[in-house]
Order: C-alpha cells, then sequence, then structure tokens
C-alpha cells in the first residue's frame, strides 16, 4: 500500500484545526444534538470554557464527563425532565478527567513538546497563584526563556500578555501541577 498512498500524500492539503469560537463552544456545551435537554448555570459554561480553552475534543470529553455526573446524581436523588449541572458536578466531571483515564489527551500534548518547554511548563504550573486569573508574571520564574514561551504560544499552548502568561487549556496547568507536584522532572 506504501507506492498506492505516495501520489495521494503529495496532493494533501494541510488545515488548520484550532479552538473553538466562544459561541460555536457554547453550543457544544449546550445544544449538542436535537432534543438534548440537560441545562447548564452560567457559572458552569464558563468554567467548562474555561477550563478546557473551548478545545473541542477537550470540551466533548468534559461536557460527557458531566452528564455522567449528573445521570449519576439523578439515580441517586430520582429523574428529572430537564436536570440542570450544578457547578459541583462540573468540577467532580473535570476532575475525573485527570485521574480516570482520559488523561491520554494531556500525554499527547505532553509527547508533542521539546524538552524546554516541558520545564517552562511545569514551572509555570507550580509558580500558578490562585486568583490570578491564571496570569502569572513569567519573566519573575525562574528558568523560562523568551523564545520558549514564544513557541508555547505559537503552538497554542499559553496566551502571552505582556509579560504575563496563561495556560490556554486551564486543565492542562491542572494536569501539570498534579503531575509534578512532588517530582519536578519533565521525564
Amino acid at each position: 500500500m506504501g507506492r498506492y498512498w505516495e501520489p495521494l500524500m503529495g496532493i494533501a492539503r494541510s488545515v488548520r484545526v484550532s479552538y473553538l469560537e466562544e459561541d460555536a463552544a457554547r453550543r457544544l456545551i449546550t445544544d449538542p444534538w436535537d432534543g438534548f435537554r440537560l441545562q447548564y448555570t452560567e457559572e458552569s459554561i464558563q468554567r467548562l470554557l474555561l477550563a478546557t480553552g473551548r478545545q473541542p475534543m477537550l470540551l466533548q470529553l468534559a461536557c460527557s464527563a458531566v452528564i455522567r455526573e449528573v445521570n449519576n446524581r439523578m439515580a441517586r436523588e430520582g429523574y428529572e425532565v430537564h436536570p440542570t449541572a450544578r457547578s459541583e458536578e462540573v468540577e467532580r466531571a473535570l476532575d475525573r478527567l485527570l485521574v480516570e483515564g482520559e488523561t491520554w489527551y494531556f500525554d499527547a500534548v505532553w509527547d508533542w513538546l521539546t524538552e524546554e518547554q516541558r520545564v517552562v511548563l511545569i514551572s509555570l504550573a507550580q509558580a500558578y497563584q490562585p486568583g490570578s486569573e491564571g496570569w502569572t508574571l513569567w519573566r519573575e520564574v525562574p528558568g523560562i526563556t523568551e523564545d520558549a514561551v514564544r513557541a508555547l504560544e505559537e503552538r497554542e499552548v499559553l496566551e502571552v500578555d505582556d509579560g504575563r502568561c496563561r495556560f490556554r487549556v486551564e486543565l492542562l496547568r491542572r494536569w501539570l501541577a498534579r503531575r509534578f507536584s512532588t517530582h519536578p522532572s519533565p521525564r
């Protein structure tokens, strides 16, 4: 099959796939198919948007985890015709993504990075201060180079603004903080 596919690969076109616009991400959360009955509070929607960075696949994984949480609650408390996802269910669902086998997404991102970029992300994850809306003054974190930050911004892993940066996908920061909380080595 190798020789058969080679000419076809020469005419293949590269298509950039990126994060969803906010309106599209909201539709994916609140109206993924006709007849979808689960409702979300605005706080729950915002939490999902921030945690996933509006990355389509991760957003779908998170929403599936939320649906499981709501179904578990209804199994305990009784069926609701139009259930609403509570913020605590969203948080539990996001936490479960980090520990129950859905970490392959984060492993794939990790494998895609250079050693220098890994060190930068670990340092930034460990330097995170709650209440900072995710922004870190990266020049104050030892061992971080401007080139690495720029490369991570180009790869859409970080957002950079005026000497500050934050993770594009908050769940990636949480995964790194959890994974490297006691072992700072990126290996």
